[in-house]
């Protein structure tokens, strides 16, 4: 009888044993989409081009797991602070396997189920340097929340190119009142009074037209009646997207307190139209090519 108990004990420890075991996820394998194409496509994403080898800084992408068998999918993108070599978690953190964070590094949890596929957005915050494309990796695992045990399946490294071409202050509508990627705001000092304020004026943008003879500018219009006597103390705030902005005169400063970020550009232009000029993070790897990926825009003042 004690024989029998002790096969029987044996054989439930074996159970629990396999019952318990973490098994390999079968794939960490992940595709990625831009924005347009991800939303644009999203019940079948056959029809979306998928996994493009160069995107531009501002377009964000879409992470979408390959699979579905593991408990947790993650991306490492390869950017500083999300690179998949600093992931090993300190022996404090190796329950924080849902997360899959260390101090070293982070990684992009798809952790979004849409239409039977883990995903996550991403923008990436740099370009990546000149022939040195990011390397993207995604790991899948498989895990015992009790004991703390996982097992893990990473993918083969994928190359991304992060370039930046965009030189444009102001999209094709710059008077959209929906408009993401534009916003000019026009000040000058009323000085005339007891306590001096900033006067908001009005704007007109001039398109960029060759053929014409036309530079790509901004005019802006004060009303003497609201107390507007020099322009002397404009002040020009705008938002440039990713683009570097690059003045001679005057002061400029970046504003990051809010949601949209703000140059303030504070300049004299009693003196005739000043010059700005916005230059993409890629300019300097493609000056070499003739190509500066750089726009001048000319900033000048009236008082009506």
């Amino acid at each position: 009888m004690k024989k029998v108990s002790v096969i029987l004990l044996v054989c439930l420890a074996a159970f629990s044993s396999c019952k318990n075991k973490v098994k390999e996820p079968d794939s960490a394998d992940f595709s990625w989409y831009t924005s347009d194409q991800y939303l644009a496509n999203m019940i079948d994403l056959s029809k979306a081009k998928a996994n493009p080898d160069t995107i531009r800084l501002t377009d964000a992408i879409y992470f979408v797991a390959n699979s579905t068998d593991a408990d947790s999918y993650v991306v490492w993108p390869g950017e500083a602070g999300f690179n998949i070599d600093g992931r090993d978690l300190p022996d404090s953190l190796k329950g924080d396997t849902v997360n899959n964070v260390s101090a070293k590094s982070h990684g992009v949890v798809l952790s979004t189920l849409e239409a039977g596929r883990y995903v996550a957005k991403y923008s990436f915050s740099k370009i990546s340097e000149k022939d040195k494309p990011y390397v993207m990796y995604g790991t899948a695992r498989n895990y015992n929340y009790k004991t703390g045990e996982y097992k893990e399946s990473t993918s083969k490294g994928y190359p991304l190119v992060v370039i930046d071409d965009q030189v444009d202050l102001w999209g094709s509508d710059p008077y959209a009142t929906n408009a993401t990627d534009y916003r000019i705001i026009v000040k000058a000092w009323a000085k005339g009074l007891a306590k001096p304020k900033m006067v908001k004026g009005t704007f007109e943008v001039t398109y960029e037209d060759v053929d014409a003879g036309i530079q790509p500018g901004v005019t802006m219009k004060f009303n003497t009646a609201d107390g507007i006597t020099d322009l002397d103390s404009c002040q020009f705030v705008f938002k440039a997207n990713n683009c570097i902005p690059v003045v001679t005169e005057g002061s400029i400063k970046l504003n990051t307190s809010g949601a949209v970020h703000l140059y303030y550009w504070t300049v004299n232009l009693s003196k005739g139209p000043v010059t700005l000029t916005l230059k993409s993070q890629s300019a300097a790897d493609d000056a070499k090519s003739g190509d500066p990926l750089t726009k001048d825009y000319f900033i000048k003042a009236v008082l009506e």
